[in-house]
């Protein structure tokens, strides 16, 4: 049985149509889904979508937050504590793109 329905779903989404496949993803809770990932997909569901770099000139360190409103309120709070700070967002295509950027240039 479970046969013909992996070929039922195949065929309905060669077809356009994933209604099937969707009501068996709703069924499933969250951690065998994450179990049925390939690596590369776990590493990706395990991105946030914020995150700053700093730096002190010799050493790189990455904090990530889910929001944007306390990604932001770090930033600013960092200014004063670090020469480099970036604040970064994730894209679309799971890559870090800089929003915001401050330097201490006067060391």
């Amino acid at each position: 049985m479970r046969n013909l329905l992996e070929e039922q779903i195949i065929k309905d989404a060669k077809a356009g149509d994933t209604t099937v496949l969707a009501e068996l993803l709703e069924l499933l809770g969250d951690k065998v889904i994450f179990g049925a990932l390939s690596d590369y997909n776990q590493e990706r569901a395990s991105y946030k979508p914020y995150g700053i770099s700093t730096s002190d000139g010799h050493d790189e360190e990455w904090t990530y937050y889910d929001s944007e409103v306390e990604a932001h309120e770090t930033f600013i709070y960092m200014q004063g504590y670090e020469t480099d700070i970036h604040l970064f967002k994730l894209t679309d295509k799971y890559e870090y793109e800089v929003i915001d950027s401050w330097s201490d240039d006067t060391e």
